[in-house]
């Protein structure tokens, strides 16, 4: 009689693997089986979760080197001895981040202002 598999174990497998198929090869099940337990919302709240557990902590390990990873590209940007081009790209790179991160930012605030907003009305 084969194992049945723990929700738990086939997550693990397919964050590890990154594709269905990986993940069906490396627990040496059809996909058939695979499908149709991500079919359960159960199934699928748990598999979202570590997702979303790895994306946090992997954004959090890239914020570490976020200031690193500035410095770097404006020392690209004021070396006299580099390219015209590569101090034009770096300085594109910058100013479009930078962009990015005020759009974000605002888009964030306005967000939190409506929820609290929302909040004050139910109140």
């Amino acid at each position: 009689m084969a194992k049945r598999l723990t929700d738990e174990e086939i997550v693990s497998a397919l964050i590890e693997c990154g594709t269905i198929k990986g993940a069906s090869e490396k627990l040496g099940v059809q996909l058939k089986t695979l499908y149709s337990r991500m079919k359960k919302e159960q199934f699928r709240e748990l598999y979202n979760r570590a997702k979303s557990d790895l994306l946090k902590s992997a954004t959090a390990k890239m914020q570490k080197y976020l200031v690193d990873a500035c410095d770097v590209i404006a020392d690209i940007m004021r070396d006299k001895e580099t390219s015209q081009q590569v101090r034009l790209n770096a300085s594109d790179c910058i100013i479009r981040n930078t962009i990015k991160l005020l759009e974000q930012t605002d888009i964030i605030e306005r967000i939190e202002h409506l929820e609290e907003q929302t909040k004050e009305n139910i109140s």
